[in-house]
C-alpha cells in the first residue's frame, strides 16, 4: 500500500492545467491568470515554488474571483500556519475546488486548526492531503470535530503530523458518525491504545476501502483488536500494518480473522517482529481463504521458512526458495 497521494486526477492531461514545474514564477502573474474573466483553468499546480505567507495572502484574495479552479496544489511550500488559514478562509464558501494539497506546508497545529474550521463550512471539498505538516493531537482533535459535520469529504491524508493515540481516538468517534470518509493515519506515533480506538470504528464502518496504519506502533494489542473488527467488515479491501512492532500473537489473531473476512485482499505485514509460528498461522489461514492475493511479510524474524505452507500469495522480500538456501 503506497504511502503517498495520488493527486492529480486521471484526465489531467485533457483539461487546463497551469503546472510550473519547480521554476520560480511570479505569484502576480499566476494571480492575474486565475482572476480573468475567461479563465478556464481547472488544474493549478504550485508544488515547490517557494510560496511563503504573503504569497498564499495574495492567492487567496484571488481564489473567490475564480470559478474554474477544481485542483489546488500548494505542497512543498512554506505557507505556515498564516499562510494556510488566508487560503482556507478563501475556501470557506468555494463552490469549485475539490482536491487540495497542502502537504508538507509547515502549517503547523494552528494551520491544522483552519483546516478545521473550514471543513465545517465548505461542502465542495472532496480529497484534502495535508501531510508532513506537525499538525499534532489538538489540531488533530479539531479535525474529527470536523468530521462530525462535514459530509461530503471523501479521503483525508494525515500522515507524519503527530497524531498519537488520543488524535487517533477522536478520529475513531468520529468515523462511527461520518459515512463518507477515510482518513490516512499512517505514521502518526498511534499505540495500543489508537488502534484499539479505532477498531471500534472498522467495526462499524461500511464505507471504509482501507486501513491505513503503517509505521506506527500498535503492538499485538492493537493487532488483536484490529483482527477482532475486521471479521465481520464487508468493505475493507487492503490492510497496511508494516513496521508497527506486531508479533506471533498478533499474526495468529490476523490469520484467524481471515477464516471470516471474505473481502481483504491485500495484507502488509512486512518489518514487524513475526515469528515462524505467526507466519505458519498466516500460510495456514490461505489454505481455507481464497479472497486474499497477498500477504506480505517479508523482514520478519522467521526462522523456519520451510513451515510456513508453499503458496504464491506470501510475498517475502525474496523468493521463499532464496530464502531456504539462505538458512543453509
Amino acid at each position: 500500500v503506497s504511502t503517498q497521494s495520488t493527486w492529480v486526477s486521471q484526465d489531467a492531461e485533457k483539461t487546463p492545467c497551469l503546472g510550473l514545474g519547480r521554476k520560480m514564477a511570479g505569484v502576480e502573474g499566476i494571480v492575474a491568470q486565475i482572476k480573468m474573466k475567461n479563465c478556464s483553468l481547472t488544474h493549478l499546480n504550485l508544488e515547490c515554488h517557494n510560496i511563503g505567507a504573503s504569497g498564499a495572502f495574495a492567492l487567496a484574495a484571488a481564489l473567490p474571483k475564480n470559478n474554474s479552479i477544481t485542483f489546488l496544489n500548494l505542497s512543498k511550500n512554506t505557507l505556515t500556519s498564516k499562510g494556510a488559514a488566508a487560503i482556507c478562509e478563501a475556501l470557506h464558501n468555494n463552490a469549485t475546488i475539490e482536491r487540495l494539497d497542502l502537504g508538507n506546508c509547515m502549517i503547523g497545529a494552528n494551520g491544522g486548526k483552519a483546516v478545521a474550521e473550514m471543513l465545517q463550512e465548505n461542502d465542495t471539498l472532496l480529497n484534502i492531503n495535508l501531510v508532513n505538516n506537525h499538525i499534532l493531537a489538538e489540531a488533530s482533535k479539531a479535525l474529527a470535530h470536523a468530521l462530525h459535520v462535514n459530509s461530503t469529504l471523501k479521503e483525508m491524508h494525515l500522515g507524519r503530523n503527530g497524531v498519537g493515540d488520543s488524535g487517533a481516538e477522536s478520529f475513531a468517534e468520529a468515523l462511527k458518525t461520518n459515512r463518507s470518509c477515510e482518513v490516512f493515519l499512517w505514521c502518526n506515533e498511534i499505540g495500543d491504545k489508537g488502534a484499539q480506538a479505532l477498531a471500534g470504528a472498522v467495526k462499524t464502518t461500511k464505507t471504509m476501502k482501507s486501513l491505513n496504519l503503517q509505521v506506527n506502533a500498535i503492538g499485538d494489542e492493537g493487532a488483536v483488536a484490529l483482527a477482532n473488527a475486521l471479521k465481520g467488515n464487508k468493505s475493507i479491501t487492503k490492510v497496511a500494518l508494516w513496521h508497527n512492532s506486531i508479533g506471533d500473537e498478533g499474526a495468529e489473531a490476523l490469520a484467524g480473522m481471515l477464516g471470516s473476512n471474505k473481502s481483504i485482499t491485500d495484507l502488509h505485514l512486512w518489518r514487524n517482529e513475526i515469528g515462524t509460528r505467526g507466519a505458519e498461522a498466516l500460510g495456514e489461514a490461505l489454505t481455507t481463504n481464497k479472497t486474499v492475493r497477498q500477504i506480505q511479510i517479508g523482514s520478519n524474524p522467521i526462522q523456519n521458512i520451510d513451515a510456513i505452507p508453499d503458496d504464491d500469495r506470501i510475498v517475502f522480500n525474496s523468493s521463499k526458495p532464496q530464502l531456504r538456501n539462505q538458512q543453509k
